[in-house]
């Protein structure tokens, strides 16, 4: 039984990942240990912890002093020197955000024991040295933490030099196709999710949408990448799912902005129109922490987490104004005599198809007319279920002023449902084998009256 429930969860994960094999969201750290003379220290011991998921990574120095953790996951590091005569050093809080290739420079280690510990607890901003990308990145809790009006991670952009959104400019887009990125064209854009292209091919924009609170980092990267990275010319959008930790972790949230709080606009207030409806709900919750179970792998170390989060987002959308023409109360009665063309003039001349004559306002001979009036139909020739039918558009609620051509103006709402669901699983084998797999689920309805 303990066998086939291993033999499950490991096929769950081949398949989840088998799509992305080929590319990686991890990045490298590089650096030199050094003496207090700066001669290089040949032989020490580097490890390299990311606690929150108990996994560690090891490396020895070469003749130059130099250590290489070619492949690191993204997160946050401690790092710890060991060499005979040296005093053991320590460093905390070394962020790697996805991709990155961080060098730490000289670790200089101080003459001393190996069992006393010198812990350096504040340094100046790692720079990507190894790289000449232009990028930004946000982390974590600073994702939780900010407000993003459109509760997207996409508009998390807007916060770097060079991005400006389609229009005014107010980040409002929640995807890619609206944001212009140092010039690029709008929708030259790419996304990724966990270093797998996330796009709609046909216009670039995002395909698969994570919640802010599933998103673990996020990264942008602005020009001079990689060319690994390649398929679009503009941005490269990466965001990475968020994982479980040792320890357990969960919260609630819920969002709203109330129609009851906005503003009519401008020209709605000038030609007397009412507020359209405009609501928006974010409401979900997440779980994530380790999966203990001793007696399927026999350990007392946890190496297995996941995370977990479901969100659900009704949203009321308004449009702009909508102007059309619909038939008037004449019409329904089959008076056209005060009917008017495209350009607001007043056109009665409907040919009667039985007469086999002209009409036009030079020659009305082959026109409908009804007592003497011109462009009137007579109620004998009323089709039934064409009355039928003109009953079912609304009447006119405006009056055409000059040469308008529309007699109705409405400013009805968009309505949209979207549930998202992410659940991730990882799995540390060993210190050199690790696995995760993922499941995002975007489901979504929506009315469009227009």
């Amino acid at each position: 039984m303990r066998l086939r429930i291993l033999s499950i969860f490991i096929s769950l994960l081949v398949l989840c990942t088998g799509a992305g094999l080929a590319q990686t969201t991890s990045g490298s750290l590089t650096g030199t240990v050094v003496d207090p003379q700066h001669s290089a220290v040949a032989g020490a011991a580097v490890t390299l912890t990311e606690e929150r998921k108990t996994f560690s990574l090891t490396a020895t120095t070469d003749t130059d002093g130099r250590f290489v953790f070619p492949i690191v996951p993204s997160g946050t590091y401690k790092l710890v020197v060991k060499a005979g005569s040296f005093k053991t050093q320590e460093r905390k809080e070394i962020t790697l955000v996805a991709n990155d290739k961080l060098s730490l420079g000289n670790v200089s280690l101080e003459i001393g024991e190996v069992n006393e510990i010198v812990q350096v607890t504040s340094e100046a901003t790692l720079i990507q040295a190894d790289s000449g990308e232009r990028s930004f990145a946000i982390q974590g809790e600073q994702i939780r933490n900010i407000g993003v009006k459109t509760r997207s991670y996409i508009n998390l952009a807007t916060l770097a030099p060079g991005v400006v959104a389609n229009g005014a400019g107010d980040g409002n887009s929640s995807s890619t196709t609206g944001l212009s990125v140092n010039g690029a064209r709008l929708n030259s854009n790419n996304v990724q999710i966990d270093g797998i292209t996330s796009v709609d091919t046909g216009n670039n924009s995002e395909l698969s949408r994570i919640p802010l609170d599933a998103v673990g980092e996020f990264k942008l990267l602005t020009s001079t990448y990689q060319p690994e990275y390649g398929r679009s010319s503009g941005a490269q959008f990466i965001a990475t799912t968020r994982s479980g930790s040792q320890d357990f972790h969960g919260s609630a949230y819920y969002y709203r902005r109330h129609t009851g709080l906005n503003a009519n606009n401008f020209d709605n207030n000038r030609n007397n129109r009412t507020r359209p409806i405009s609501d928006q709900e974010d409401k979900g919750y997440s779980i994530g922490g380790p999966v203990y179970i001793p007696k399927l792998f026999n350990t007392e170390k946890k190496k297995l987490f996941f995370f977990f989060n479901q969100e659900f987002t009704p949203r009321v959308t308004p449009n702009g104004i909508n102007r059309v023409r619909v038939p008037t109360a004449l019409e329904r009665a089959g008076d056209f005599s005060q009917s008017r063309d495209s350009s607001g003039t007043i056109f009665p001349y409907i040919r009667d198809y039985t007469l086999n004559l002209p009409c036009s306002a030079s020659n009305t001979s082959g026109c409908f007319a009804d007592g003497g009036v011109v462009g009137k139909i007579p109620a004998n020739r009323f089709y039934s279920l064409g009355q039928k039918i003109l009953n079912l558009y609304p009447l006119p609620n405006y009056t055409p002023v000059g040469t308008e051509n529309f007699n109705f103006t409405d400013q009805l709402s968009n309505t949209t449902k979207e549930r998202n669901d992410t659940i991730r699983l990882d799995y540390n084998f060993n210190d050199n084998w690790r696995i995760y797999g993922r499941v995002l689920n975007n489901s979504n309805s929506s009315l469009a009256p227009y």
